[in-house]
């Protein structure tokens, strides 16, 4: 039977299926469950990038927290030449330069964003 989540009712997508199997075709209701293995960390310049799956986080040595931008909120992320750029639903665009040499880690990052974005909201 289907793990009930502590605090909400029994309406439909509101239960994670302990037995679903990323394959499952079965439709999804309207809450989501994905299982994330590895953060993905990469340096941007002298700031800190980090993506669980669903968040991108920016870290900043400039304010204290952090920014946070789930990926539902983005329509692209790119690197355009020593610039992580990323376009948000609000048409705000978010721009973090990096160094040469970050750009494997940006890379991965990126990597990672879109991987998510394919699998939660395929096109």
């Amino acid at each position: 039977m289907p793990a009930q989540i502590p605090g909400h009712g029994s309406s439909p997508g509101s239960r994670i299926d302990d037995n679903a199997r990323p394959d499952d075709s079965r439709p999804r209701g309207a809450l989501r469950c994905s299982l994330v293995s590895d953060v993905i960390e990469a340096p941007i310049d002298n700031w800190l990038a980090s993506f669980d799956g669903r968040v991108l986080e920016i870290f900043t040595p400039y304010q204290e927290g952090s920014m946070r931008y789930h990926a539902a909120l983005m329509v692209d992320c790119r690197i355009d030449g020593t610039t992580l750029t990323v376009d948000f639903q609000r048409r705000e665009v978010g721009l973090w330069p990096f160094k040469p040499e970050q750009l494997p880690q940006v890379t991965a990052l990126i990597d990672a964003i879109r991987a998510a974005r394919r699998a939660w909201w395929p096109s």
